[in-house]
């Protein structure tokens, strides 16, 4: 009996040396505050944190959220505001269209008001491809054609070389269209073709027809 109790009484003695070696180390433990250390604990924040999001949001976007970019972009290439109403509404149509081309193609103006008894103008644009030339002129027509509901002043439009693989016209009447992959364009050459130089009249005057054989 004696030696339970003597047991018992080292256990207690040792139970309360360890607690007492727990009292001295608690002052050396650092304890968080956890509203210090903002998302260490979700549970105990109350205010939600703003992040800068400056650093990838365009502020050309943010400006003009409504307006597409290209439009935004035709409308650096007229010069005007960037308004959607006045990009369609203000502006001839040849400027329009010169100025969605110009978009995604280097573009060349031919006046051949002097040359030409159909129209006054061209527009000839080299696309990239096939299918850069086709999205290009369903662009384009896409844009006139909201026009003409916007304003209720239609225009006569023919479109030749829809489904061509090489070369897309669109006759504005004043005006014609040309869109033309690399290929076509090398080969027509309409640059050269309506900007060379005329003969003189009297070169003309000096060149006699052909004479059939039967004379």
């Amino acid at each position: 009996m004696s030696e339970e109790l003597e047991e018992h009484k080292r256990d207690r003695r040792l139970a309360e040396d360890g607690s007492a070696a727990d009292t001295d180390l608690a002052p050396e433990v650092e304890r968080l505050d956890p509203q210090s250390v903002p998302g260490l604990y979700p549970e105990f924040d109350t205010e939600e944190q703003e992040g800068d999001d400056s650093w990838y949001v365009d502020p050309r976007f943010a400006q003009q959220e409504s307006i597409p970019l290209w439009k935004q972009r035709a409308a650096e290439n007229l010069g005007q505001p960037k308004d959607a109403e006045e990009i369609l509404l203000s502006g001839s149509m040849f400027d329009l269209c010169h100025a969605t081309l110009q978009e995604d193609a280097q573009v060349a103006v031919l006046d051949v008001r002097d040359r030409c008894e159909w129209t006054e103008r061209m527009l000839v644009a080299q696309a990239n491809s096939t299918r850069h030339m086709r999205a290009m002129g369903e662009r384009l027509l896409k844009l006139i054609k909201e026009r003409h509901r916007r304003t209720d002043r239609p225009t006569a439009i023919r479109v030749d070389g829809r489904e061509s693989d090489d070369w897309m016209v669109v006759d504005m009447g004043a005006f014609i269209v040309h869109i033309m992959t690399p290929d076509a364009h090398r080969t027509y050459d309409l640059e050269a073709l309506w900007t060379a130089p005329l003969p003189e009249p009297e070169v003309l005057s000096s060149i006699e027809p052909e004479q059939s054989p039967d004379k």
